[in-house]
């Protein structure tokens, strides 16, 4: 009995450190918009609509002696439509853009 919930106890506390951080790094070294991207959605109308995936993908900066992430672009798909909802984020996570593609649509977003 005490074993369990000692374990409950550190599974809740982990549980929390990596849902409540909008600008944390993650074990690469990365950084995660998730909270941020959160909040864009909450902002938007997405009645009818429910998320499939989301794909989080790096966007690098080129230079001759390499490349550095300079943001993060997160591709959310859903199961009512064909396309995605793309926001894009700086590297700090502050939000650069948002817009739709294909068929979905969100009324008050540009769509590509």
């Amino acid at each position: 009995m005490k074993k369990f919930s000692i374990m409950a106890a550190m599974i809740a506390i982990l549980s929390v450190g990596i849902t409540t951080t909008s600008l944390a790094q993650d074990a690469h070294g990365n950084l995660q918009c998730d909270a941020n991207l959160q909040k864009a959605q909450s902002e938007l109308d997405l009645t009818g609509k429910s998320v499939r995936a989301v794909s989080i993908l790096d966007r690098l900066e080129t230079h001759a002696s390499g490349s550095i992430v300079n943001g993060k672009e997160y591709w959310v798909s859903f199961r009512e439509c064909k396309g995605n909802l793309v926001v894009i984020f700086d590297r700090n996570c502050a939000l650069e853009n948002m817009y739709t593609t294909g068929n979905c649509t969100i009324e008050t977003l540009p769509s590509y």
